[in-house]
């Protein structure tokens, strides 16, 4: 074999693979490790260029341990499991191989390294790789493997996605390998060739990323599904909360008035204020929505936060009680999170609902500081670097939303942060 070209297509296979990798995190002393890893790989593909014999079995052989360690570089390189490597050098492989099958469709008709021989040979193949590759990887990365993101599959997805791989691995480097050493082909069969491997390695990278997007969807369902079963375990413990409190609350002002005559007129209203603060102070005509906003008020008044709400809340009562506890709570929320890291004064979150025929509209608005991002058209979340449900609240509200023939509308200027979320009152 020769050596050369055996490194030329080492270095092709890992510049794809890292195309994939990079959706998932560097680990430690990247750079180091990259500047290992290429050397060794480049170092291996020279020696199995150098000393394995040239038939098609030995090829297949080659392009096989190639594979290998472009795998074990993409492990040792980015934080991924050895199975989720094999799966994104597969990918790779798959970039590599539609590249090569389209610049040897091409070559039909024109080439640069047709005519040439060595040394000359390896300059006028690295133009040809500049002049057709580079684009096609450049493309291929903005296609797929940045969409790819970095969500590890598991159970039956992750076996799917191997057998893909394996699809995958087995044309470029089998099928396509042993096809190509026949030297009787005439130039229909190249063309034959060429568009068959060019449609099997799309046809790998379209049904490997909808295996992860889907995947990605299953577990935003699973987690959207617990956090409303937790919404309504939470709403459930208010219930009863509200109503010990507001039994202890009547009970208090019994007691309080067999004080009359032993105290001034004073004292028992200091005494009635101080005990005022356990009735609910909400009256919107809907009592779950009176025990969220108590709820959501009592924390307030703990983190010094100024709430408002202004509205009838029988405008809500076609929501089931955990679809109204989501979007009210989830609102106040967020607003309240964004307020508490703000100046005394500007800590105000304020709450309206209103009614016009079948659109109800309720909106949450308070200050904010600091720049907001936007994904698919949802603030992303600041809280990156943690694990749990952050981000979710506004994917649950929204669902909701949707589900009403709604959705939501929010608004950042001047500091200023309006979330509104719209729905459709159902037919009586």
């Amino acid at each position: 074999m020769d050596a050369i070209a055996t490194m030329i297509v080492m270095a092709e296979f890992l510049i794809a693979a890292a195309l994939f990798g990079l959706s998932h995190p560097r680990r430690k002393l990247f750079v180091v490790r990259a500047l290992a890893s290429i050397g060794v790989s480049l170092g291996l593909a020279y020696l199995l260029g150098r000393f394995l014999p040239n038939n098609s079995w030995f090829r297949f052989l080659n392009f096989f341990l190639q594979y290998l360690l472009c795998s074990a570089s993409i492990f040792c390189c980015f934080k991924t499991t050895i199975l989720e490597a094999l799966f994104l050098s597969a990918l790779g492989f798959s970039t590599q191989h539609f590249a090569y099958n389209l610049t040897s469709f091409v070559g039909v008709w024109w080439s640069f390294s047709k005519s040439v021989k060595l040394p000359s040979w390896y300059l006028y193949t690295l133009l040809e790789d500049l002049t057709f590759k580079a684009p096609i990887y450049v493309a291929f990365y903005f296609l797929f493997a940045r969409r790819l993101g970095d969500t590890e599959l598991r159970g039956r997805r992750r076996i799917e996605a191997m057998l893909i791989a394996v699809f995958t691995v087995l044309v470029c480097i089998g099928i396509s390998r042993f096809a190509r050493d026949n030297m009787r082909r005439n130039q229909n069969s190249i063309i034959a060739e060429s568009l068959y491997a060019m449609v099997c390695c799309l046809s790998s990278l379209l049904i490997s990323l909808y295996l992860r997007k889907t995947y990605v969807l299953e577990l935003n369902e699973d987690v959207l599904r617990h956090l409303l079963a937790e919404e309504k375990h939470q709403l459930e413990l208010k219930k009863e909360n509200a109503e010990y409190v507001h039994y202890k609350y009547h009970d208090l002002q019994k007691r309080l008035q067999k004080f009359d005559g032993r105290l001034t007129k004073e004292e028992i209203g200091e005494l009635s204020n101080a005990v005022r603060i356990y009735d609910s102070p909400f009256k919107t005509g809907n009592k779950i929505l009176d025990i969220i906003l108590t709820s959501i008020n009592q924390y307030c008044i703990n983190k010094g936060v100024s709430m408002t709400f202004l509205g009838d809340g029988g405008a809500l009562d076609f929501l089931e009680e955990g679809e109204m506890y989501s979007i009210i709570e989830n609102a106040f929320d967020n607003a309240i999170e964004a307020v508490l890291t703000l100046p005394k004064e500007d800590r105000q979150v304020s709450a309206t609902l209103h009614r016009s025929g079948d659109l109800v509209s309720f909106n949450v608005v308070n200050y904010f500081q600091g720049s907001l991002k936007f994904e698919r058209g949802l603030p992303k979340t600041s809280h990156t670097g943690e694990l749990g449900f952050h981000g979710y609240g506004m994917v649950s509200m929204k669902r909701i939303a949707e589900k009403y023939q709604g959705g939501l509308s929010i608004d950042a200027d001047d500091k200023i942060f309006s979330l509104t979320v719209f729905l459709i009152r159902p037919a009586e």
